[in-house]
């Protein structure tokens, strides 16, 4: 029969033809015959492997290789016990630094300190944070302040808050938008990280202002406004905190 042909070829094949045979034997033979088969080859198993186990080299030979195993890590736990160790968790920074708002404070009867602006950045981080703003840029209308200059870092505990305030506007600069609602648009870029190593993080802020001062200038409405916001990684040198 060309079962059996085929069969036979397969045992030529060597020893993977004769075990790809012996399968298909045990797969078209009847299920009695299949499981007595599986069940004798599982016995024969065990019993090589039990022969195997009980062996008394073989015995030596595991038990003088654990207790050599054992009496090493031993000696090396004992020598290495003086040797204080110093475990410090890894922080993750990200999101750890959060624009709260965009404030403005007034002083109407300072022509010099007449507006300013702040933002208010918290740490939601589980450590303590040194931030700094490289970036600060306000605009009224046509208005805008001095180039910013870089003030000094600033750290934030655990859930700290602080304001950082910005260089005033002067009354007279913003004197003809008296009794009048203006646009603005305030952007900031503050790097932040670890309180003794570089920054690793940088929070971008982009936001609307709505001013409208009174006619007199003494009082004034505000609103602020996120555009955007994001932190991304920060990619700088050693020198980035000035």
């Amino acid at each position: 029969m060309w079962w059996q042909r085929f069969l036979g070829r397969l045992r030529s094949w060597g020893a993977i033809g004769t075990t790809i045979a012996s399968i298909l034997v045990l797969l078209t033979a009847s299920w009695a015959v299949a499981v007595s088969a599986a069940i004798g080859l599982i016995a024969a198993l065990w019993a090589a492997a039990r022969g195997v186990f009980e062996n008394h080299n073989v015995q030596v030979g595991i038990g003088a290789f654990l207790a050599s195993l054992w009496t090493y890590i031993g000696i090396l736990y004992l020598l290495d016990r003086k040797n204080p160790r110093l475990v410090q968790p890894f922080q993750d920074y990200r999101y750890a630094l959060t624009c709260e708002g965009i404030l403005a404070f007034m002083d109407p009867k300072s022509p010099d300190i007449f507006l300013q602006f702040a933002i208010r950045l918290r740490n939601y981080g589980a450590a303590p944070v040194k931030c700094q703003i490289t970036k600060a840029d306000i605009r009224i209308e046509d208005r805008a302040l001095p180039e910013y200059k870089k003030m000094k870092p600033s750290y934030l505990p655990r859930g700290g808050c602080k304001d950082m305030r910005l260089i005033p506007f002067k009354r007279s600069s913003l004197q003809e938008f008296f009794g009048k609602k203006q646009k603005g648009t305030a952007e900031f870029i503050i790097i932040y990280g670890h309180p003794e190593e570089p920054p690793v993080r940088e929070m971008r802020v982009k936001a609307e202002l709505h001013i409208a001062l009174s006619d007199d200038g003494d009082n004034l409405g505000f609103v602020a406004g996120a555009v955007d916001e994001r932190d991304i990684s920060f990619v700088g040198d050693e020198s980035s905190y000035d």
